[in-house]
């Protein structure tokens, strides 16, 4: 499907992967056989991203509900199993029912969920109903007869009932995944009731019955994600008012590119250090950078005016920087900064490779090269030793506050106390770093009181140190945006 081939009598088949949104949804029409697309496709899911893969796996389904098969699927989370599916049933205007399956959910409320359903499919129509995340609660025998017999209690379902679920994998966590930068679970050796706490995903095996209707929703290869991901910023894009991105034409592309280099490299970085694990990651990570990026874009400015003598910039340089702390906040964090050795006693990359990566990403991509300034391109591309600062006073306070990991003060210290000539002198303070640096100092300086003389402190018993600086840094955003968003490690 990635590049097209030549068949017989030299007939060139037809690239998918370059195929618009107008184009899948043609296709898609004609696999399935329904003449328009439901009413419900543009206002609920505009910003569905439509590939040959996703249209591939839907037709999939459509053909196996069809046939009377039961449709089990099993894929890691954020991979597009429940969206693809709610996508499909409204493409195809069926009545759709979604269940959210969890730890809590027992028998009777399974019943209770279930009976509006069954009184639609009574006279003959056909819906729809989805069990997400079956294996998470005990209530297997259940969705097993529901699934494999199509009964409940016994009792036969409508045939125009049909059912669809979807599973999470069984399988052991690396060791990797244990690390933390934080509060640890010791388990007891003998504790059996603490077992499942080592899956990846807190699930119940599925009956073997089940097994048989089971089939992998697959992952996401390194280019598909970055279609994906560019195709969500475009969508994303288009809506957010002029001003708030004031960017179009080739310079827009040529951003959506390098967002969407960075976002996949990041993936890839979190992945490899987490041996491999491809659940770490996924496209709900995706929808949550880019919703922050929308955040720090908008709220940009007001950063940058608490910070007296520093400009807004560009439209490029804001949407950089934009880019950039939301990549910050939603991976960065998860990171230690002094990872443990791994089992053979080798060294494990952390948040200074992670920032050392994102930045090689960056510095040689035409974006940058051809919309940024040039003060930016050099400190991208560029580091000084610190020998020209040694022996100052400067120097000296600097060193301590690096050696002592206190992002905060060195903050103070650069913004306060150093001339541009030493912040450009300083090994390892890139722009990318200085950048996340800045603006975690400016939302500490917003919690804190300010005297008659202009002095800003905290309460009593309240030390700025490094692990409250990047706390709030984490919570600000999320809080504007009522978003979750994962501890810092």
């Amino acid at each position: 499907w990635g590049e097209g081939f030549t068949g017989i009598s030299g007939f060139k088949f037809k690239d998918y992967t370059q195929i618009t949104k107008a184009e899948a949804q043609q296709l898609l029409q004609r696999l399935t056989g329904v003449r328009a697309a439901g009413p419900l496709v543009e206002q609920k899911f505009s910003s569905f991203v439509l590939t040959i893969d996703n249209i591939l796996k839907m037709v999939a389904v459509y053909f196996r509900v069809s046939a009377g098969i039961s449709v089990v699927i099993m894929g890691e989370t954020g991979c597009g199993k429940t969206f693809s599916i709610s996508y499909l049933s409204a493409f195809l205007s069926i009545p759709f029912f979604k269940l959210d399956v969890h730890g809590g959910i027992g028998e009777p409320e399974v019943k209770e969920f279930m009976v509006e359903p069954i009184r639609l499919a009574q006279d003959g129509s056909t819906v729809w109903v989805f069990l997400d995340e079956v294996n998470t609660c005990d209530a297997l025998g259940l969705f097993k007869e529901m699934l494999c017999d199509h009964t409940m209690d016994g009792k036969l379902l409508p045939s125009s009932l049909k059912i669809l679920a979807a599973c999470n994998p069984y399988r052991v966590r690396p060791p990797s995944m244990l690390r933390s930068g934080g509060l640890t679970v010791v388990k007891d050796d003998g504790d059996k009731s603490a077992m499942r706490s080592d899956l990846v995903y807190v699930v119940h095996p599925l009956p073997e019955t089940l097994l048989d209707y089971v089939w992998d929703y697959g992952t996401l290869n390194k280019e598909e994600e970055k279609r994906y991901i560019a195709s969500m910023l475009r969508t994303e894009f288009e809506k957010m008012k002029r001003g708030l991105f004031d960017m179009a034409g080739a310079q827009l592309e040529s951003f959506i590119t390098l967002f969407a280099e960075t976002v996949v490299n990041a993936h890839e970085f979190l992945r490899s250090y987490y041996d491999g694990e491809v659940s770490v990651v996924s496209l709900r990570d995706v929808a949550r950078c880019i919703k922050l990026f929308a955040w720090f874009q908008d709220a940009g400015p007001r950063i940058k005016s608490i910070q007296e003598g520093t400009e807004v910039g560009t439209a490029p340089e804001r949407a950089l920087e934009s880019m950039v702390l939301a990549v910050c906040h939603c991976y960065h964090f998860r990171l230690m900064e002094d990872p443990p050795l791994d089992e053979d006693g080798n060294d494990t990359k952390g948040r200074k490779e992670f920032k050392e990566e994102m930045t090689k990403v960056a510095k040689d991509h035409a974006f940058v090269r051809q919309h940024c300034d040039a003060k930016i391109r050099k400190a991208l591309s560029k580091e000084e030793t610190r020998s020209k600062l040694a022996g100052n006073k400067f120097g000296l306070e600097l060193k301590e506050a690096e050696e002592a990991k206190d992002d905060h003060k060195v903050a103070k210290l650069l913004s306060k106390g150093a001339e541009k000539g030493k912040k450009e002198m300083v090994k390892g303070l890139t722009w990318y770093k200085e950048t996340l640096t800045a603006t975690m100092r400016i939302f500490m300086e917003g919690m804190m009181h300010e005297d008659d003389e202009g002095r800003k402190f905290l309460p009593a018993g309240i030390a700025p140190n490094e692990a409250l600086t990047e706390n709030i840094f984490m919570c600000v955003p999320p809080s504007c945006l009522r978003d979750p968003h994962p501890p810092p490690a």
